[in-house]
């Protein structure tokens, strides 16, 4: 996963100035493959459902983005594992940046573009396609589509995560109160959703943990 991610980066970087579909194709791989590499694998829709001024927000002062899920409705565990906010990696941030522009998605009082849809194009300088993110099939296909072009092997995003999760138990992370934080931002912990009480700033320190963890991480490959 990591190597198909480092792969589709240096692909886009040395082809990006081709334009066309191809080019196009390529910034998506790219931005799609680091966006699942450098944050935890998710199961609750969080990347499908990444939504251009909502749950993906710009922020002003760094240029950057963060990731928002503090409304209830942000994923389909919010009401057990509660709110967060979490400044997205860097390296996420600037393919974001690149793909926003080339896809033409800018967030509205009227629109909310979701993220990770290819294609749709624009029709009199306004982009569609975008106004409803991909269905739970459909994004499997798209993940398998990219992983099968980028790494020959068409994983699933169930796939990404268990082997997140296997890296997380082997040696390679020795940290055992990393893997508990890692845990908790893919929302593993049983404990955490049968408790009558929540912390509320412990989903921002797990999820940034985790961060942390899994863009240490994918910057081996780089």
């Amino acid at each position: 996963m990591m190597q198909a991610r480092a792969r589709a980066v240096s692909q886009y970087e040395l082809r990006k100035e081709e334009g066309g579909p191809g080019a196009r194709a390529r910034l998506f791989d790219a931005a799609l493959l680091t966006w699942l590499t450098v944050v935890p694998p998710d199961r609750v829709g969080v990347a499908r459902k990444l939504q251009l001024g909502v749950t993906l927000k710009p922020t002003a002062a760094t240029g950057g983005f963060e990731l928002d899920l503090r409304t209830p409705d942000a994923h389909k565990t919010a009401a057990l594992f509660g709110p967060s906010t979490t400044p997205v990696p860097a390296a996420a941030g600037a393919l974001l940046r690149a793909w926003l522009a080339e896809a033409g998605l800018t967030a509205t009082a009227t629109a909310k573009p979701y993220v990770f849809v290819l294609g749709g194009g624009r029709a009199g300088g306004v982009a569609v396609g975008h106004a409803k993110p991909l269905d739970a099939r459909r994004w499997t296909e798209v993940v398998q589509a990219v992983l099968k072009r980028q790494a020959g092997v068409a994983f699933a995003p169930k796939d990404l995560r268990s082997s997140f999760v296997t890296f997380l138990l082997s040696e390679a992370n020795p940290d055992g109160a990393l893997k508990k934080a890692v845990a908790q931002a893919m929302r593993h912990s049983t404990t955490l959703q049968g408790s009558a009480t929540y912390d509320k700033e412990r989903a921002e320190r797990s999820w940034a943990a985790a961060v942390q963890v899994a863009g240490a991480f994918a910057a081996r490959f780089e």
